[in-house]
């Protein structure tokens, strides 16, 4: 049993564009880690998501992505399905090539899709559609990277998830 967040990011995960474009992987906020008031992307939690600089082994953000539940709630006659709003937030070092580049597959993937999987909650399926992408040319201060600190450049889409049942 899963939670449409977790399947959504083994899907983002195992398609090759994806896995090649956010090379620092896609990742569920603190996936069996610590967590301790973090930021879900840091080197204890997600190691991969990071690449040590030779010699000086200071650590540097390389592209990866977060599949985040913003909202759930209950929907339909009697509250028989759940709507829930995925955040997917991407980051990188500099700039926002590989973030946008990324969206645009993450977009194929996601969009207008129908997903059969069982979930917590007995769902039996859910339908994904791209929402919004409200979040852009932004910095996250609580993600640091490289010998100077800089904040890492982010943006975010949202999905909505229409889970389904029997």
């Amino acid at each position: 049993m899963s939670h449409p967040a977790v399947d959504v990011q083994t899907r983002l995960a195992a398609d090759g564009l994806v896995a090649a474009i956010f090379t620092g992987g896609v990742y569920v906020p603190h996936a069996g880690g610590a967590g301790g008031g973090q930021h879900p992307i840091n080197p204890k939690d997600t190691p991969g998501a990071y690449e040590a600089e030779a010699g000086s082994g200071v650590q540097y953000l390389l592209p990866c992505a977060l599949v985040a539940v913003e909202s759930e709630v209950p929907v339909g006659a009697g509250g028989c399905h759940r709507q829930i709003i995925l955040r997917v937030e991407a980051y990188q070092r500099d700039g926002y090539t590989s973030i946008r580049d990324g969206f645009a597959r993450v977009r194929q993937v996601l969009h207008k899709t129908q997903s059969a999987f069982t979930g917590v909650d007995g769902s039996v399926g859910y339908y994904t559609e791209f929402l919004d992408a409200p979040f852009q040319n932004l910095t996250d201060s609580t993600l640091v990277t490289g010998p100077n600190k800089r904040p890492a450049c982010y943006e975010a889409a949202r999905f909505i998830v229409i889970t389904e049942y029997e």
